[in-house]
């Protein structure tokens, strides 16, 4: 990570990086340094212990040639123009769908989502940590990359919904940092002023857990005390009447 944030200009999205990348995560010291050399499956096991294919990489053999494509297609994507939060999401599916190591593609794939980030000028994860993000939703996370790799060696899957994902995650990134800044000049006041504070400098609508995110001392039934108040001032505005309900500032 430190890498990534102290070097990101200079480091070039290429098979080297790639390798280094997933060396330096690497938990067994074989497949050191390189692509697999011996076919792979994603599995999943259900209650009962049965093992179920849920996706067939490409074969060992031609992980080496599928990787220089990725790499090709990334270097025209990002100088021909093209929206980097629409194309991000698109070479890290590739990649994992390549699935070109035995072990650790999940990991490296995050650090390579926060380097291309990172050299398209959002700079957001050098604040807050999308991996808690992913790790707080690994249903949908999975369930996305499953829907979008379905029939990728056929050459008929979708990007939308890990596109879909990727972008839902980076705007939860961003609307956490938002409400740590709304922190910064909220020192001697009250539990309902920081709310309100809170909620009046976040650009999006808030959920409680969102905003006990901020404020991990305020209890769920202060939080809500303080909420229900503001409504009925008309300070702020719910949305929705489930337990998901945001709250946005009356602008």
């Amino acid at each position: 990570l430190d890498l990534i944030h102290r070097e990101h200009e200079r480091i070039d999205f290429d098979n080297d990086t790639i390798l280094d990348l997933h060396s330096l995560l690497r938990t067994k010291e074989s497949n050191v340094r390189s692509y697999k050399k011996k076919d792979n499956a994603i599995i999943s096991i259900d209650p009962y212990g049965q093992r179920h294919l849920v996706y067939e990489p490409v074969p060992a053999s031609e992980t080496n040639w599928h990787m220089e494509q990725l790499c090709l297609a990334y270097k025209e994507l990002s100088t021909q123009g093209y929206e980097p939060l629409l194309y991000i999401p698109c070479v890290i599916l590739d990649f994992l769908s390549i699935h070109p190591f035995i072990d650790g593609n999940g990991r490296t794939s995050r650090l390579l989502t926060m380097l291309l980030l990172y050299k398209e000028g959002i700079d957001v994860c050098r604040y807050v940590s999308m991996d808690e993000y992913i790790s707080g939703t690994k249903r949908d996370y999975y369930d996305s990359l499953q829907y979008s790799s379905f029939g990728w060696r056929e050459n008929r899957w979708s990007y939308f919904p890990f596109i879909r994902y990727f972008l839902r995650t980076l705007l939860e990134c961003y609307i956490d940092l938002d409400t740590r800044f709304a922190l910064v000049d909220g020192k001697g006041i009250n539990r309902k002023q920081t709310v309100e504070s809170i909620l009046s400098k976040s650009v999006a609508p808030m959920s409680i857990g969102q905003i006990r995110k901020v404020l991990p001392d305020v209890s769920v039934y202060t939080v809500r005390k303080v909420l229900q108040s503001l409504l009925e001032e008309g300070r702020i505005e719910k949305i929705g009447n489930t337990k998901g309900a945001r709250y946005i500032y009356r602008r």
